[in-house]
């Protein structure tokens, strides 16, 4: 027999095998993949038993506080007395003093009937601050962060924590205008204290030794905190407790209920999963648990930062007096997911003079800048550039544009070398490590070819206005239809910035 022969006969033979390995592989693949779905589904199903159990506990302890409480009123006979119970009116009593203290005003629409309870509630406390706000940011950032369908399973409870009825007023239109499809959705919900939850700043004791100013704040900031879990509490299976200044990863939801899962699939206890490693942001509870935090923070609300009690509680409820068996305990029940979810990006904290720059190590490096290929063009501005980071060097793709403080009347100029027929634009200011540093108002303008008739406004020079740029310093959209060819692309700034500003991406695509 040939060689050639004897080749032929071992392909023949080997292919139907290779052919059944491969089949039987994918088989193998398919079934792996729908074992851990299986697994996923189990998981997801423990947890939102303990939600329901934790529900259903809570609303019979609230009916028997109603009855015992009928039952003292009709039943004082001598020599019969009942225990009273401690309750947050005993931790907080200016409470007390209001009928509608503890009063939960909604600013959202709720929708016809409700919703199922979540899997995943992030609670979100925000306050003014000197100049500054990262709401919309950080809202926008964990809704564009995550699949549509993956949100839908998540409820976003933002706390206004004032009672400033205009700023509040202010702050909840801006959402409903920014975010009123999560709001019918149910994916978001606004809510605000009423101003009897909050006591008379002036009987505050100073603890820590720390300035009466941080002492309100920090006291205030633990009460934020309680009002929003006793609000949250019944809403869904776990609570993750975020700050309004954040940023987070890609597809950090699923990777949130996966590890959640993961967990009561292999039956673990755990107390708190860690997704972020700065002080009280991206820690998640179970739900039932906050019964215990929110006890904590209304009993020492006035003695320590909400992050320096979840320690004490920890080591009360689970550690042995033995330290080094303490922290075994700790490292097993005290969960640290890794990279980081979430991480800190304000400098502006709402604690006035106070400059906060803690980054989360943990969290990795996100992208400072987006390349694009954009049409031959002279770049000019009169805006000084830091260092190496110019204005060329953000349209060529090769870093981002960070120039000081702009001034009414500067221009930021695109003119090209050929005239292009533009289909789009897009123009992004600020970064993950400086998010204030945006253009805010400024507008888009051209100086083109166009039809006859074009219903645009047009500025002294000629140039037609076809943009502006938004609270999140982005500038983005289509070019009308009746422009024909542009010869120049322009940012127009119309008034001072007291911060920098970072262009991190230019995409100018041509029809």
């Amino acid at each position: 027999m040939s060689r050639k022969k004897f080749l032929v006969i071992i392909i023949l033979g080997i292919f139907p095998a290779l052919m059944f390995l491969l089949s039987s592989f994918s088989d193998f693949k398919e079934d792996n993949e729908r074992h851990l779905e299986l697994l996923r589904n189990i998981g997801e199903l423990k947890g939102r038993l303990e939600h329901l159990e934790m529900r259903v506990s809570y609303r019979k302890a609230e009916q028997f506080i109603e009855v015992l409480s009928i039952h003292n009123l009709t039943n004082n006979s001598f020599g019969e007395s009942f225990l009273k119970m401690p309750s947050a009116f005993h931790y907080l009593p200016h409470l007390t003093n209001n009928i509608n203290s503890t009063r939960v005003k909604l600013h959202s629409p709720v929708k016809p009937g409700g919703r199922p309870p979540a899997t995943l509630v992030f609670g979100i406390p925000t306050v003014k601050r000197e100049g500054q706000s990262y709401l919309i940011a950080t809202l926008a950032n964990l809704f564009s962060s995550a699949p549509a369908k993956d949100l839908l399973d998540c409820l976003f409870i933002v706390l206004i924590a004032e009672t400033d009825e205009q700023l509040v007023e202010s702050i909840d239109v801006h959402m409903k205008e920014r975010f009123s499809k999560e709001m019918e959705q149910g994916i978001l919900q606004v809510i605000s204290p009423s101003e009897g939850y909050y006591p008379d700043w002036s009987t505050l004791k100073i603890t820590l030794d720390d300035p009466i100013e941080r002492v309100r704040w920090r006291t205030k900031q633990n009460l934020d905190y309680a009002f929003l879990m006793m609000y949250a509490q019944t809403q869904g299976t776990y609570y993750i407790q975020l700050e309004d200044d954040v940023l987070s990863l890609q597809d950090y939801v699923r990777r949130i209920k996966d590890y959640a899962f993961e967990m009561e699939k292999a039956k673990r206890s755990w107390f708190v999963a860690e997704f972020c490693q700065l002080g009280f942001i991206g820690k998640m509870f179970h739900s039932s648990d906050l019964t215990y935090m929110i006890q904590f923070f209304t009993m020492f609300h006035n003695d320590r930062p909400a992050d320096w009690l979840i320690d004490p509680l920890f080591e009360t409820r689970f550690c042995p007096v033995d330290q080094k068996k303490c922290r075994a305990v700790k490292k097993n029940l005290w969960l640290r997911y890794k990279p980081s979810l979430f991480q800190h990006v304000g400098t502006v904290s709402s604690l006035k003079g106070k400059v906060q720059k803690l980054k989360d190590k943990a969290f990795g490096k996100l992208p400072l800048f987006i390349p694009h290929t954009n049409p031959a063009a002279r770049v000019t501005t009169v805006i000084k550039a830091y260092k190496k980071h110019t204005i060329e060097s953000v349209y060529l793709g090769v870093n981002f544009f960070w120039g000081l403080s702009p001034q009414e009347g500067d221009i930021i100029s695109f003119k090209f070398t050929k005239p292009v027929k533009l289909k789009s634009y897009l123009v992004r200011s600020g970064n993950p490590e400086h998010p204030s540093d945006l253009l805010y108002n400024a507008t888009v303008e051209v100086s083109a070819s166009f039809k006859n008739s074009i219903n645009l406004s047009s500025v002294s020079d000629g140039f037609l206005v076809i943009g502006r740029f938004d609270e999140l310093g982005v500038a983005k959209g289509d070019v009308p239809e009746e422009i024909e060819e542009v010869y120049e692309f322009r940012l127009s700034i119309h008034s001072e910035s007291k911060n920098w500003v970072i262009i991190s991406e230019v995409s100018l695509e041509p029809r």
